[in-house]
């Protein structure tokens, strides 16, 4: 028999695929993490505002000016709310479908997709539309000389004599259209600056005759505060740190000066005569 030839078994090679690098991952699974984790935790600290209606004094203020609107009745009571106490209006229009507008002052809340205003109303007229005012911090409108203002409308009240919650979103895509649209009407601008809501509002073309509107539960979620309300609010609180008129003991300062009044019994003079005297 011939001898056949062992022939050395070769060792395979090594394989040609590199195991992954565990440690290269780590530091974009941390970016992950962080891009994540940091909204979520500035969402979580920020406090919601919530405003019950259930003090002494009435918080909404027409924003109206037409003479054929008039205001027969602003109070809040214990009764007037869906739980509780309330803020009633009673409003005469002289004329119909005349716009009656009412502003409720809100925390300045940084415009986010899940801001959300919403407010609980009981009406005899169906129509009132909820809205928020928006800030836009970055364009300056040349005829006023301040921020440009935007209102983005919410829900309808449909059902007359029901409760219904009013709610208004603002939404990364009702957003993105109106910087589209004011980028149109202010064709230099790049950059719009922060966004923030800083009031609610109520609206409605009012019948003729008398109509009511009941108000409770106004809310704001999620509220975080912007920096450029803050800025704003500062260089409020430092202006008026000093009351211009002043009692120190029993002397009366104006501008922290001392000052006098003279005061004289009124039999309807002339005022060029009380001045000369």
């Amino acid at each position: 028999m011939r001898a056949s030839r062992m022939m050395p078994r070769q060792s395979s090679p090594p394989s040609s695929r590199a195991r992954p690098n565990r440690r290269r991952g780590v530091p974009r699974l941390l970016a992950l993490l962080a891009t994540v984790c940091v909204p979520l935790l500035s969402l979580t600290a920020a406090e919601p505002f919530r405003e019950s209606f259930d003090g002494r004094f009435t918080s909404w203020q027409p924003a109206t000016n037409s003479p054929d609107v008039q205001v027969a009745s602003h109070v809040r009571r214990p009764e007037a709310g869906r739980e509780g106490g309330g803020e009633e209006l009673r409003i005469e229009s002289r004329r119909e479908a005349i716009p009656a507008t009412w502003e409720h002052a809100l925390p300045p809340a940084k415009v986010l997709d899940e801001l959300t205003a919403s407010v609980s109303v009981q009406s005899d007229h169906p129509g009132w539309v909820l809205a928020v005012r928006i800030i836009v911090s970055g364009v300056i409108d040349p005829e006023t000389g301040k921020p440009v203002e935007l209102v983005l409308p919410g829900e309808v009240y449909r059902d007359a004599g029901q409760w219904q919650t009013l709610k208004c979103r603002t939404s990364d895509k009702e957003i993105r259209q109106r910087i589209v649209l004011l980028r149109a009407r202010f064709p230099g601008v790049t950059d719009v600056g922060e966004i923030y809501v800083d009031r609610a509002i109520l609206a409605c073309h009012m019948p003729l005759g008398r109509s009511s509107l009941m108000i409770d539960d106004l809310q704001l979620v999620p509220v975080v505060t912007p920096k450029a309300a803050v800025t704003a609010t500062e260089g409020v609180q430092s202006a008026s740190t000093e009351p211009p008129v002043t009692f120190q003991l029993d002397r009366l300062q104006v501008a922290e000066r001392p000052f006098f009044p003279r005061m004289v019994r009124y039999h309807g003079e002339p005022p060029e005569v009380l001045k000369r005297a």
